[in-house]
């Protein structure tokens, strides 16, 4: 019974998270009447940098780790192996959603210099690029 819950429990934690789009297509209804400004500038500096998720790897991994663990064992040493399992599955969900990522320098045409995170690590020094910034929120970078 406790792996049928714990089945669902995950399946749920997937499908919620699966529906999350970082593309520039997905937009929600408070988008709706809101505006974008574009601006022009220079890409002056680009740091290569890993990018790690919100936690959900890390929690998910210790969440697996545990009820692995749980199952080895008996009394105190069970104990030991649960906790072992969620900190060795907790580290390892943390390393898997490690991605590459860079950290932009970019002077805007109007002389202002902003630095921005993106997972796009495409950008070289010197590429002329458009930002689309949204309710002063940095949107898009093409």
């Amino acid at each position: 019974m406790r792996e049928i819950v714990f089945s669902v429990i995950l399946a749920i934690a997937f499908s919620f998270f699966g529906c999350a789009s970082s593309n520039g297509s997905y937009y929600t209804k408070s988008d709706i009447n809101s505006y974008s400004t574009v601006k022009s500038g220079t890409v002056i500096n680009v740091k290569r940098i890993l990018l790690n998720d919100n936690g959900t790897g890390t929690l998910l991994g210790g969440i697996v780790g545990g009820v692995v663990g749980n199952q080895i064992g008996s009394g105190r040493g069970r104990t030991v192996a649960t906790v072992a399992g969620a900190l060795l599955g907790g580290a390892a969900g943390n390393k898997i959603n490690e991605t590459d990522g860079a950290k932009l320098t970019i002077r805007l045409d109007s002389g202002q210099i902003i630095e921005t995170v993106t997972e796009d690590y495409s950008f070289r020094k010197g590429d002329r690029v458009k930002i689309e910034f949204q309710n002063g929120v940095l949107k898009k970078i093409f």
